[in-house]
């Protein structure tokens, strides 16, 4: 008598899924070197430079409020250095009398000592951003900023020295005496300096937009390189999913069948 045993038809094995499943879960194409070593070294390359890229542009908008910090420093001085030249005018007046002279005096230590404030209170994490000459027997430190990963990316801002410029020219005017040219001499010259420190700054700032552009740029195309080499195309990688399972449930439907076939023949041999 034959023997047949219902289990006889033993199936191939399982499919095994494909990388789909990981690409799947992680939105990757290349999740280990295996995938593809010559594009993970690309992908990884890139990955580096984006990072580069985004910490420059930190550093560019870190710039920019510094710059933004200390001109609007310079901005508050230079609306007091004109209302010192207005009272400076108005000194010259020969009508005024002595009375007269000490309320404009006294009105212009008002001013100074605002201004004095200014410069010894504008700072940007925890640096002063007026710099006096000699010290603590330091010179002026220029700023750098980084602006990418090469040597040669960087923007320097000058050291602003005008705090002893601004201290002296204050110090030296007289609003008590009648005659005011000296006093407008010194304060046309100081409000010169703060323009020409003012429109520095504005040069500097511009550059530091400029940068700013071509690094976000620079940035945007990066990723989008970095993704068409490392991420997974979503749409191929369902349809191999899909092609695994219907696979899988077409072998279990095969064996599924055969057993069945085996209990019929087993019954008639009965």
């Amino acid at each position: 008598m034959v023997s047949i045993q219902p289990n006889s038809f033993i199936p191939a094995s399982s499919p095994q899924p494909s990388d789909s499943q990981q690409q799947l879960a992680s939105g990757k194409r290349i999740n280990s070197a295996a995938d593809d070593a010559a594009g993970l070294a690309i992908a990884t390359r890139l990955t580096s430079n984006i990072n580069a890229n985004q910490q420059a542009q930190r550093n560019a908008v870190d710039a920019q409020s510094l710059i933004q910090t200390e001109d609007g420093a310079l901005a508050g001085i230079s609306d007091g250095v004109q209302r010192l030249q207005e009272l400076a005018l108005q000194q010259g007046n020969g009508i005024l009398n002595e009375s007269d002279r000490e309320a404009l005096a006294a009105e212009a230590d008002q001013i100074r000592s605002q201004i004095s404030d200014t410069l010894s209170q504008t700072q940007f994490n925890g640096r002063d951003l007026f710099q006096r000459q000699n010290q603590n027997q330091e010179s002026p430190q220029d700023l750098r900023f980084q602006l990418g990963s090469g040597e040669d990316d960087a923007i320097t801002l000058s050291a602003n020295t005008l705090a002893s410029e601004v201290e002296e020219t204050l110090a030296g005017l007289d609003f008590t005496s009648p005659d005011s040219a000296a006093d407008l001499s010194s304060l046309n010259e100081l409000q010169q300096s703060l323009g020409a420190r003012r429109s520095e700054l504005g040069a500097v700032s511009n550059r530091i937009d400029a940068s700013l552009d071509n690094l976000s740029q620079q940035n945007e195309t990066s990723q989008a390189a970095r993704s068409r080499i490392e991420d997974a195309d979503l749409a191929q990688s369902v349809s191999e999913r899909l092609k695994d399972q219907i696979l899988q449930q077409a072998q279990i439907s095969s064996q599924a069948q055969a057993n069945a076939s085996s209990e019929q023949v087993l019954r008639l041999l009965d």
